[in-house]
């Protein structure tokens, strides 16, 4: 781990990195970041409430490129973020899954990856809904 973060380039993005990996949820960039993500999600559900898709009414790179997001929130459990308040996410998630360039996503999730995620996102639930609500 040592050896990847001296690879990184970038010393802002390598100092982020190191905190994180030492910090996790306590990190001090945390809360901000956790805001941007609900306010992305905000921004994608006011969108998606007048079309399917994000940029079009077809599918196009913008919902190509916010997918790996939304999943990884979705691995983390933290699909609460959007289930009741913001539906039309969850729909625009389910529309995204059953598209066939779907498969290449699907197929590469390991399921080891998966139960630490979600194990995770529940652990951080607590304090991620305070940092909303605080």
């Amino acid at each position: 781990m040592e050896r990847q973060l001296a690879e990184k380039p970038d010393l802002v993005s390598r100092a982020r990195q190191s905190e994180l990996i030492r910090a996790g949820i306590e990190a001090r960039f945390v809360p901000d970041a956790f805001r941007f993500y609900d306010r992305v999600l905000s921004d994608m559900d006011r969108r998606l409430n007048s079309s399917p898709w994000l940029a079009s009414d077809q599918y196009s790179l913008a919902d190509t490129s916010l997918l790996p997001y939304v999943l990884r929130l979705q691995d983390l459990e933290l699909s609460w973020l959007w289930e009741d308040s913001r539906a039309s996410i969850g729909r625009w998630l389910d529309r995204c899954k059953s598209r066939q360039n779907y498969s290449g996503i699907a197929e590469y999730l390991d399921p080891k990856y998966l139960e630490l995620m979600a194990t995770t996102g529940r652990e951080a639930r607590g304090k991620l809904s305070a940092i909303l609500t605080g």
